[in-house]
């Protein structure tokens, strides 16, 4: 095998693991967005079987209390702007499994190529 085979090999490899390191990473943000929407979804559901008008909402060490209207509000927004975000990880994460295995079947090709010359010289 030709040194730029084996070059081109190598930076195909490198390619490849650096998008399923991306795409690693997309799974664990759209899971944690995941999760984050469900807590959303479990508060805003006790928000509604509430009398309250006020909440104490959390402020790094501190509490502050806030108008449960205002707290629903605030909530629908951050589950919003969530899901926003899951929609474009979405897309990045198809995008990064499609070249994946782009990437793959051309690593595939080329070693093909290699074995098809390697024969033929034999």
């Amino acid at each position: 095998m030709s040194q730029n085979i084996q070059s081109l090999l190598m930076q195909m490899n490198n390619q490849l693991q650096s998008q399923k390191s991306d795409l690693q990473n997309a799974n664990v943000v759209l899971s944690d967005l995941t999760i984050r929407n469900q807590l959303i979804d479990v508060s805003l559901k006790e928000l509604q079987n509430s009398t309250n008008e006020v909440v104490w909402e959390s402020c790094g060490k501190a509490f502050m209390k806030v108008g449960s209207k205002q707290y629903t509000t605030k909530l629908e927004s951050e589950k919003k702007d969530n899901s926003n975000l899951i929609n474009d990880v979405n897309k990045k994460k198809n995008y990064l499994e499609t070249s994946i295995n782009n990437t793959v079947d051309n690593m595939n090709k080329v070693l093909d190529r290699v074995e098809q010359a390697h024969q033929a010289s034999a």
